[in-house]
Order: C-alpha cells, then structure tokens, then sequence
C-alpha cells in the first residue's frame, strides 16, 4: 500500500468517524503494475444509488406527508393477494412511518457523505 492511499485512508477516517469503518480497505487506493490507482467501483455505484435515493426519498416522504396513510407494499401484495382490503392506518402504524421517514433521511445523509468521501479519495494528489 502506498504512502499516498494510507494517507487518504486517514482523512477518510477523520471526515467520517464511525463511517470509515464501514467502508475499511474500500476507501483504500491499490496501486496496479502500471502505477495507475484501480478503485472499487462497487463501491461507488452501490453508494451512488443508496446514499441520494434514501435521502431523496424520505425527504420526498416528509414534505409531503405521504407517510400518514401509505400502505407498505408487501402488506399490499399479501392483502391483494388474498383478495382482502388493507386495514385502515392507526397510530402505531403513522408513528412507525414518520420513524422509517426520519431514518431514511439519516442513512441518506450518512450514505451520501460516504459517497464524497470515497469520490474525494479519487482526486489525484
């Protein structure tokens, strides 16, 4: 492992604290014969699409209000399929919706913080 990856590991693990642990030897550069870096690009997509669409999503969920009345969707397959109307929302129901929102936009956040911190060790130095 080269000085310079080391080195991005470190800030990586400065920025993002508890994160950084999750992203390990992923945030790490290794070097190919070649001298050229080869990143995990894995990494990147699967951070690109979760971190922006939670977010995304349940903010979309919070302005809106959609959260008080949705149906969760394998509570609706299930009912459809059975051939039984879904129960009306309580709440219980509405509290576990505003959590799952407020959660979505924490591990959107989280996630997406993650992402510039992986897309900033690409930067050459």
């Amino acid at each position: 492992m080269s000085v310079a990856a080391i080195h991005r590991r470190r800030i990586a693990g400065t920025m993002l604290g508890a994160g950084a642990i999750i992203l390990g030897d992923f945030a790490v550069a290794f070097e190919s014969r070649g001298g050229r870096q080869v990143k995990t690009v894995g990494l990147v997509i699967l951070l690109l699409i979760i971190g922006p669409t939670f977010l995304g999503y349940g903010v979309w969920l919070l302005r809106t209000g959609n959260w008080r009345e949705s149906i969760p969707a394998a509570e609706l397959l299930i009912d459809r399929a059975i051939g039984a109307e879904p129960p009306p929302r309580n709440a219980w129901d509405r509290r576990v919706a505003l959590f799952q929102s407020w959660m979505m936009v924490l591990f959107g956040s989280f996630f997406s913080l993650c992402l510039i911190a992986v897309l900033i060790s690409f930067i050459p130095e």
